[in-house]
């Protein structure tokens, strides 16, 4: 009986699949160059990170109640029909296909897939030319390196499908996803486990948001498209996107605590991407430093780590807290230590708090917080008392190198640091007679909002009083509009600017003071 079978299906190969492979060489076996999106639970078969971050995965649901997988019947039989709806309306940019079919010969399947009023059957797999093959798990993906006919045994990875999933593309996710698994020869049996969709949304607005002052990622704050009722928050590296926001005229308003509010107004999505960038300021008498390095891992037992911050402005301390996120897979091995550039050390967390592989998640250490680090629960996510004193930094300055040091005190675990943001209340430091606070140098910092509505607010420091020309040139090098034109007091310096008569598009602004001159790009949108 193999032997009839072999045969039968090495005449259906020779008439269906080799004519389809005529003329085309084999795939590299390259990894593809995106991974399958966040999976809503830890498995085997979890890519390492998301395509972009609005992926969604919806999985069926044996995939999140381990019951109810669907049986192949052998043939002759009924086709297995699993169904996955989906009730999101986002539009669909990419589409990918995650399946686990357990078969004691999966020569003998016809996998597809069909979404309700959709484009039709998307054919995954049918008469894999390989015998003695069991079991198939992993993602069918138009990107994928090889074709599931030229795949490799185990069948674990990633595939391209025999017809391509990007008939799906450009519709609506919503709809009943329906995974169709015929045998199509007898002697064989299996069933269908969990298998996922993963859909990457059609991205309409995206940007990054960055400190006015310091051009660092602005970690955590609320982008809100107001005509929506949509909003996001800005991951560690500073950027947001939107999905799914109808073609039309947006107010996107930018926010987080310490920061003066952002207002852009008229942004227009329709059609491709919209790309918004954006500076935010700092709330005055208040300033962020954010780390910029990449992940430092804590050595396990004994050593440890430390990641740097280098701030450049000099500001007298007020009042300080921090923000660590830190991850180990047993926090309770922890001590966590924050450095000043004057070498003071202020003990924030102890060793034995908590006991998970749970960390510190976007965690503000603060002298005014209602409970103390010893007291919370892991995860640690939101404001805590550190063991020891912020306070102890007071009427330090803020210029030089700081230092978060974690300490593994046991052996058997391990973990990272992922970032730390200084927040903090001062003034600048004092120069010359009379305890006047004023600047150190000329410093720019072009105008805020950018890209901005009709109107925007330029903001530069004077070390000494001069004459200051702040002019508005356009993409041909030609002056288009005089902002500023006289003598200026050394000091903190804010000028509004009005651009009725301009056209949108991009500009630079140039100030000049004595023999220094800086520019700033700005974007106009009207």
């Amino acid at each position: 009986m193999r032997f009839t079978k072999r045969l039968i299906l090495a005449i259906l190969l020779a008439a269906m699949v080799l004519p389809a492979l005529a003329g085309r060489a084999p795939a590299p076996h390259t990894p593809p160059p995106k991974s399958c999106g966040v999976l809503p639970h830890a498995s085997p078969w979890a890519p390492e990170r998301a395509r972009f971050t609005l992926d969604d995965v919806y999985p069926s649901s044996i995939c999140t109640t381990g019951v109810d997988s669907v049986p192949i019947p052998d043939w002759p039989g009924d086709t297995a029909l699993s169904v996955i709806r989906i009730g999101d309306t986002v539009t669909i940019q990419d589409v990918n296909v995650f399946v686990d079919i357990h078969h004691t010969w999966m020569r003998d399947l016809r996998i597809s897939l069909t979404v309700s009023d959709g484009p039709g059957e998307v054919v995954l797999l049918d008469l894999l030319p390989m015998d003695s093959v069991v079991n198939l798990r992993g993602w069918f993906d138009d990107d994928a390196g090889v074709s599931i006919l030229q795949a490799d045994t185990p069948l674990i990875g990633s595939w391209r499908p025999l017809q391509a999933l990007n008939v799906f593309y450009g519709r609506r996710a919503a709809g009943d996803w329906t995974l169709h698994v015929y045998d199509r020869f007898r002697l064989d049996s299996g069933y269908v486990g969990c298998w996922k969709i993963n859909v990457n949304p059609v991205v309409n607005l995206q940007g990054v948001v960055r400190n006015s002052l310091t051009r660092a990622p602005v970690r955590g704050a609320v982008v809100w498209a107001s005509e929506a009722g949509l909003g996001v928050r800005t991951g560690s590296n500073g950027s947001y996107a939107f999905s799914g926001l109808e073609a039309g005229e947006y107010t996107i308003l930018f926010t987080k605590a310490d920061y003066e509010t952002l207002t852009v107004a008229g942004v227009v999505v329709g059609g491709a991407a919209v790309t918004l960038d954006t500076l935010m300021q700092t709330v005055p008498g208040r300033w962020e430093f954010a780390s910029t390095e990449r992940t430092v891992a804590i050595p396990d037992s004994g050593d440890s780590a430390a990641m740097e911050l280098t701030v450049t402005e000099d500001v007298v301390i007020s009042d300080l807290d921090v923000t660590v996120n830190v991850d180990h897979t047993w926090m309770g091995d922890l001590d966590l230590y924050l450095v000043s550039p004057q070498d003071t050390v202020v003990h924030l967390a102890p060793r034995g708090t908590g006991d998970s592989l749970n960390g510190y998640v976007d965690c503000r250490f603060d002298d005014e917080a209602a409970l103390s680090i010893t007291q919370g629960f892991y995860p640690f996510t939101g404001r805590y008392r550190p063991v020891g004193s912020l306070s102890v930094l007071d009427r330090n300055t803020t210029a030089g190198t700081w230092l978060l040091r974690a300490v593994d005190r046991a052996p058997g675990d391990s973990g990272n640091i992922r970032d730390f943001t200084l927040h903090v209340q001062g003034e600048p430091v004092s120069v010359g007679g009379g305890g006047e606070a004023a600047p150190r140098a000329l410093t720019f910092y072009g105008c805020s909002p950018n890209p901005f509505n009709a109107r925007t607010e330029f903001r530069f420091d004077l070390a000494k009083s001069g004459r200051v020309r702040l002019a508005i040139f356009d993409l041909l090098g030609r002056e288009v509009a005089l902002v500023e034109d006289g003598w200026l007091a050394a000091g903190f310096h804010r000028v509004s600017f009005a651009a009725a008569d301009l056209p949108s598009g991009l500009y630079f602004a140039r100030l000049t003071s004595a023999r220094a001159s800086q520019v700033k790009k700005m974007i106009l949108l009207k």
